[in-house]
């Protein structure tokens, strides 16, 4: 929950949105239980985005009023899988308890959010991983937890026999997906990201919202589906605010920089904000700018200032989408300003490199002790 908490990972947005580094806690918590190496944890870790990434393709949960993290817990299943080592029988059954025992509703990220959005993800992996210690103590789960009468694809999906999809998987060890997960450069929804690098770049050119008379805002359609809503032009939450475009944006030009500190609760509550949001704000679909996740969901902006002049900013391709990868010294920067301030901010540089340099390092206890705050 807490390294999930900022809404700062990762996102894929296949046919159903997933964000596949939701599994990598459970996993290191996994790995340091067992005694793995790095390189298998590593593994690992590939491995589940790759389950998580394919299925993320081939299933929808949300159609049927079902939460993306339904997907996420089967990549989460197969890398805990591989660090239990698990016989493929035994990682058969792990499967089979965590789909017939677990299911979340997307009625967690309707509405106002709440802090249930951030919790989702971990309570799928923890299932997964409690899926995985009881198939390893011999337990046995349903048959047919997918295909059967009373399973998953006929009865959380709806699905008809014919319409069952099936997943293409790469042999062990060959990672296909990893690379076409977008890394976040901001603390804010994934197909905010766009929205988050052309308020910034407005800002960089010295734009204020004290200066702003009006903004016309055109998204990508998808984008305006997911992160614009009557809740979202007045959020009153954290987890609500850092999935609204609009809010995004503005409250970037009025706070100067768009980071942690921006859905904070004085943040969330700035009135100038929120009138702004209210009466000085359009929003319209633009389907010129369907780019969709490959294309960063793209945004045009055109601000008119006070005086009379107009400034236009479009973006697609923010740093950390699939065709744009974010540097080493730009991850570097995101990383040192999210420990700032915390328990371990004094030990930030140490993380950094051992974090960097595990493949081929061994043993995870350095970086373990490196993460402790006792």
């Amino acid at each position: 929950v807490a390294t999930r908490y900022l809404d700062y990972n990762d996102a894929y947005y296949g046919v159903e949105p997933i964000h596949p580094s939701d599994v990598v806690p459970t996993l290191f918590a996994t790995a340091l239980e067992y005694g793995r190496s790095a390189d298998e944890l590593l593994e690992a870790v590939a491995v589940a985005y790759e389950v998580a990434m394919e299925a993320a393709d081939r299933i929808t949960p949300r159609l049927s009023g079902f939460d993306h993290v339904n997907v996420t817990m089967l990549g989460a299943v197969a890398g805990v899988a591989a660090l239990m080592r698990l016989e493929e029988d035994q990682a058969r059954h792990a499967v089979a308890i965590a789909v017939t025992s677990h299911g979340a509703f997307r009625q967690a990220r309707h509405g106002q959010l709440s802090m249930w959005k951030a919790f989702a993800a971990a309570d799928a992996c923890r299932h997964a991983l409690y899926a995985g210690l009881l198939a390893s103590f011999g337990a046995r789960g349903p048959a047919a937890p997918f295909t059967g009468q009373n399973a998953f694809f006929p009865r959380a999906l709806g699905l008809a026999p014919e319409e069952f999809p099936s997943l293409d998987l790469p042999a062990r060890g060959e990672a296909r997906r990893i690379s076409r997960s977008q890394i976040k450069r901001f603390p804010c929804g994934s197909v905010g990201q766009s929205a988050g690098q052309a308020a910034t770049d407005l800002v960089e050119r010295g734009v204020r919202l004290s200066e702003v008379a009006s903004i016309d805002m055109r998204l990508d359609p998808k984008a305006a589906g997911l992160m614009v809503s009557p809740e979202k032009l007045e959020p009153r939450t954290r987890e609500t605010a850092d999935h609204s475009i609009p809010y995004v944006v503005v409250s970037t030009l009025k706070r100067g920089a768009l980071d942690v500190g921006s859905f904070e609760n004085s943040a969330v509550g700035d009135l100038e904000v929120h009138a702004f949001l209210r009466d000085r704000l359009t929003v319209a679909e633009d389907q010129a700018l369907g780019g969709g996740h490959d294309m960063g969901f793209p945004i045009d902006l055109t601000v008119t200032m006070r005086d009379g002049s107009v400034q236009r900013h479009a973006v697609e391709h923010p740093p950390g989408s699939p065709d744009n990868p974010m540097s080493r010294e730009q991850l570097r920067s995101k990383f040192m300003g999210v420990v700032a301030g915390t328990a371990m901010a004094e030990r930030a540089e140490d993380i950094w490199s051992a974090t960097w340099s595990m493949r081929g390092a061994g043993s995870l206890s350095g970086l373990q002790d490196l993460l402790s705050t006792s």
